[in-house]
């Protein structure tokens, strides 16, 4: 290699050096699981009663919730609720769940599982449901045990340690834009009022972000930095705060769990121009200074099959996990 292919590895080095030493110090805490691969995607729900019933990208499937339950005792709460996976799939395993979304069509439709309107039943099926299968699931309705409201995952509506659990997903750091991909059902809810962005977590690139000044992981900042240096300022800046919102959400999650109940967060990493971003593992980082304890790091899948050089790490790739917490 020529000095100056050494001088640019040697730079590169230096500017991934916090990421590669977070990566190093979790590697051996990372448990690979390729049963939870088709369990952080929909796929089981279209064709599960009730869940079916509302198309959705970005959701977990029922069968995550389901193993998240056994070991829960009391109220599960989701503070990222989406479709209302987890309250819909709770409350068929006889346990109550609380749903949180900052769009309100789609808590409205959550809570149109629980008890028929007929509103609801027509905003479902422009959105894709078929009628059949509203008519069959009710058959066996739900058990009255959910509930979903409208509100902001970083400041929560609820008294300190009042649940058993929370499972859950942010929106990923992405190019997708959950309240804009959520419009169409939005405007058939409330033509006159669109769905609240400061409402939800800052996550999609291309949205005016406002710097946020809260400290960060040394990972994260370094990302930041990475991308502020190749001029992407904007998401440099909404990668500040997506972490800045992720920490409200962990304190707040912190707060109303109770004693040694568990949190676990369902989460993506990502490959921003070229700036590798460990998501999962920054979140880890984040929940522990907020007091919790770490269970484990189960990794569910790869987000790109092709890795990169990371430092001296080599096939790093953005990954999608489910980080195991403790209050």
């Amino acid at each position: 290699m020529s000095p100056r292919g050494r001088g640019v590895r040697a730079d590169r080095r230096e500017r991934e050096e916090a990421r590669e030493a977070i990566e190093r110090e979790y590697r051996d805490l990372l448990e690979h699981d390729d049963s939870l691969a088709t369990l952080v995607t929909g796929e089981e729900a279209a064709r599960e009663p009730f869940h079916r019933w509302l198309p959705y990208r970005q959701k977990f499937s029922p069968g995550l919730v389901r193993r998240f339950l056994k070991g829960v005792k009391g109220i599960v709460l989701d503070p990222f609720g989406g479709s209302g996976t987890t309250a819909i799939a709770a409350a068929q395993a006889g346990v109550r769940a609380v749903s949180v979304e900052a769009v309100p069509v789609l808590a409205f439709l959550t809570r149109a599982r629980f008890r028929p309107s007929p509103r609801a039943d027509a905003i479902l099926v422009a959105a894709g449901a078929q009628a059949g299968w509203l008519e069959a699931d009710r058959a066996r309705p739900l058990p009255p045990l959910g509930s979903a409201i409208v509100g902001d995952a970083r400041r929560l509506p609820f008294r300190d340690h009042v649940f058993g659990g929370i499972v859950t997903s942010p929106p990923y750091l992405s190019r997708y834009d959950y309240v804009g991909q959520a419009a169409p059902l939005s405007r058939l809810f409330d033509p006159d009022r669109a769905a609240r962005r400061d409402a939800q977590v800052r996550a999609a690139v291309g949205r005016r972000t406002r710097r946020s000044e809260e400290p960060l992981p040394a990972a994260a900042e370094e990302a930041a930095e990475g991308l502020y240096a190749k001029g992407v300022r904007g998401t440099a800046a909404l990668v500040r705060a997506y972490f800045a919102d992720l920490d409200a959400f962990l304190g707040e999650a912190r707060r109303v769990l109770r004693k040694a109940a568990p949190l676990w967060l369902v989460i993506g990493g990502a490959d921003l121009d070229r700036e590798y971003v460990p998501a999962d593992l920054i979140a880890a980082e984040q929940a522990l200074r907020r007091g919790f304890l770490l269970d484990g790091i189960s990794v569910a899948r790869r987000l790109r099959e092709a890795g990169r050089f990371l430092g001296g790490l080599r096939d790093v790739a953005p990954r999608e996990s489910v980080l195991r917490l403790r209050a």
